[in-house]
Order: structure tokens, then sequence, then C-alpha cells
């Protein structure tokens, strides 16, 4: 959770303003890159509610290599 409030200070700060398609634009940052030991846990962020068993359906359904989102929309 550290490093990705971390980053989003760092966007923040420093980001680079792009333009998008719906003029409401973006910043962003080149090469950030975040490591985390999943002996210390899952990297989840915790600032917000999370739905854990669709997480889980969708690891899932990505893990069998399956494309019909219909499973996804059933679960």
């Amino acid at each position: 959770m550290r490093q990705y409030l971390e980053l989003m200070r760092h966007v923040a700060e420093r980001g680079h303003r792009k333009d998008d398609r719906t003029g409401t634009g973006t910043l962003s940052v080149f090469g950030w890159q975040m490591r985390f030991d999943l002996a210390e846990g899952f990297p989840l962020l915790t600032t917000k509610k999370l739905h854990t068993r669709s997480i889980i359906h969708e690891l899932l359904w990505f893990l069998r290599g399956d494309t019909n989102i219909q499973y996804l929309k059933d679960n």
C-alpha cells in the first residue's frame, strides 16, 4: 500500500500532462516499477472496498485462458 501511495504522490507532483479523447486529460510517469514480497501478503489496494469474490472469479477465469465473458457476468 505504501508503494502505491508513494506512486500516486509522485504522479500528482511530477506527472506529465497528456490530452485524451475525453478532454479530461491524464497525468503519467514513465517506467515506474513496484515490487512486492508475496510472502508478506497479496498486494491489494485497501483504500477502497473490494468485492473479493469477483476478484477471485476473474483471476480464475484469466488463469484458465477463458475468453467468454459470460462466465464473468454469471459470477
